[in-house]
């Protein structure tokens, strides 16, 4: 009511609010030994082919499939490649990967730095 006879004062109240960023930082937690992994927010993987064990992971835009224990994650949707670690941990868990395996596959990962995400193992 105060504002209908000064709109520009009501827009510049509006402008002077604060709004936090809803968007939640990468992260990525692991208790090893616990066997727990924590994802948050969107935790990007640039392209990598992983060999652990008797599994092998490709990660990228031109992944392709061969045979044997081959697990690969495309994005073919035009857009700009990102994979996320939540489809690789999905992958794994389908494979009924050990979680200890994963941990390992991870930690690796951050090592090498292609995991792009603040990582934090205790």
């Amino acid at each position: 009511k105060q504002y209908r006879d000064s709109p520009v004062d009501f827009v510049a109240q509006v402008l002077d609010v604060g709004i936090e960023n809803p968007h939640t930082q990468a992260r990525v937690v692991v208790n090893s030994r616990s066997q727990v992994v924590i994802v948050t927010g969107e935790v990007e993987i640039s392209p990598v082919v992983i060999s652990h064990k008797n599994l092998t992971i490709e990660v990228g835009p031109q992944a392709a499939a061969t045979p044997g224990g081959f697990v690969v994650l495309n994005q073919d949707d035009g857009r700009q490649p990102s994979q996320q670690l939540k489809q690789l941990v999905n992958a794994l868990n389908q494979l009924r990967v050990p979680t200890s395996d994963i941990i390992s596959i991870i930690r690796e990962l951050h090592r090498s730095g292609k995991l792009h995400a603040v990582y934090d193992e205790h």
